[in-house]
């Protein structure tokens, strides 16, 4: 009779294999994460925008864009990502209906993007 990696279908000693530190890890950063989501929507709701939910990895876009637009050069520069980063992320709130993309030309000048509230 050969025995199994968790014991022996005999009744015998069962033997549980310990998670990997790795899996523990894992575990502990996706519970955080979920944690500080729920946080990070409850104090939006108290500020003044029930019904947001959101992840708080798009705060630092959301937070430099204002009335009547922020171009996205100035987003750029404020977040400190590269384009590359960025605009999925313009995207993702613009599909949820978070934020308006719109170019505007001013004399002078080629046209810039912008992104404002809805």
């Amino acid at each position: 009779m050969t025995k199994q990696a968790f014991g022996d279908d005999m009744g015998g000693p069962r033997h549980e294999l310990e998670p990997a530190l790795s899996t523990l890890l894992a575990q502990a950063l996706i519970a955080y994460r979920i944690e500080l989501d729920n946080e990070f929507e409850r104090l939006l709701a108290q500020s003044g925008f029930p019904g947001f939910k959101l992840p708080v990895v798009f705060w630092p876009l959301l937070r430099h864009v204002d009335h009547p637009g922020t171009t996205v050069a100035e987003l750029l520069e404020w977040t400190g990502w590269t384009e590359k980063d960025l605009f999925p992320m313009i995207g993702g709130v613009e599909r949820w209906g978070y934020v308006d993309q719109y170019q505007s030309t001013h004399k002078g000048s080629g046209p810039t993007s912008y992104i404002a509230p809805t």
